[in-house]
């Protein structure tokens, strides 16, 4: 898995990040991470996420991004919940611009954002030097 990031080697490692993100919720109502099911078998696939970059309120920028069970890649799950994600963070949160953020050679992940909407930036300092795309909300 070239690409994912380390998850929790152990259960306090879990829990840390647990309360991490439970902590960034209360401070930033309508962002966080969201559990994604299947919605014919109720099976748990992944994760997407409408939050500050690296958590870090203060950077103000909000990225879009989602991490899916291996078993489930390749079946357009990405682009379905980053279209979503995209959708919510306009019209819901009122967010102005929402970034995404991919290893410089995850070429997969860098074209879903390409297909949902998202311009190429280039490198930004965040997730160990990870390429950047960007999109505008339409109605500001």
């Amino acid at each position: 898995m070239k690409y994912i990031r380390k998850t929790s080697d152990t259960m306090q490692a879990a829990q840390t990040a647990l309360e991490r993100y439970t902590t960034y919720a209360q401070k930033s109502p309508g962002l966080g991470a969201w559990s994604l099911y299947l919605k014919d078998t109720h099976e748990h696939i992944g994760v997407g996420v409408l939050i500050h970059m690296e958590l870090k309120i203060e950077c103000g920028k909000v990225e879009v991004g989602y991490q899916f069970r291996p078993e489930h890649w390749g079946q357009d799950h990405a682009q379905e919940v980053t279209r979503c994600l995209i959708d919510y963070g306009f019209n819901k949160v009122g967010l102005d611009e929402i970034y995404g953020t991919t290893q410089a050679g995850h070429v997969v992940s860098q074209a879903v954002l390409q297909k949902c909407g998202l311009t190429p930036l280039g490198r930004l300092e965040v997730h160990r030097g990870s390429e950047a795309f960007i999109i505008r909300s339409p109605l500001r």
